[in-house]
């Protein structure tokens, strides 16, 4: 297996971790939830890593995470079942990677 990894011409800098707390609400029968929270130093550039630090209800998941614009990341939340969830706060463990443009 090779070790060749496409890197940005400038690289990869720093990367940080924080814990953010969103609002689920209800999730509908076989759908995916976009919710927002605010993460001060996020860039469009950066990638993420989102996992959650407590059990979610179940038949949640976590189906992507993103900077949707600078300082705000976006997490989509799935329900693939027969049944709407009711959730009330999801506790996120987020790995932000920095990179320059």
């Amino acid at each position: 297996m090779s070790n060749n990894h496409r890197v940005s011409p400038t690289g990869r800098k720093a990367g940080y971790r924080r814990t953010v707390t969103v609002a689920t609400g209800s999730l509908v029968t076989q759908s995916v939830t976009v919710v927002t929270a605010a993460l001060t130093g996020l860039a469009t550039t950066d990638v993420v890593c989102v996992n959650p630090t407590t059990t979610l209800a179940a038949g949640v998941g976590v189906a992507y995470a993103m900077c949707a614009a600078a300082n705000v990341l976006s997490v989509a939340f799935i329900n693939p079942t027969a049944a709407t969830i009711a959730t009330s706060n999801a506790s996120l463990r987020v790995d932000v990677r920095k990179y320059t443009a």
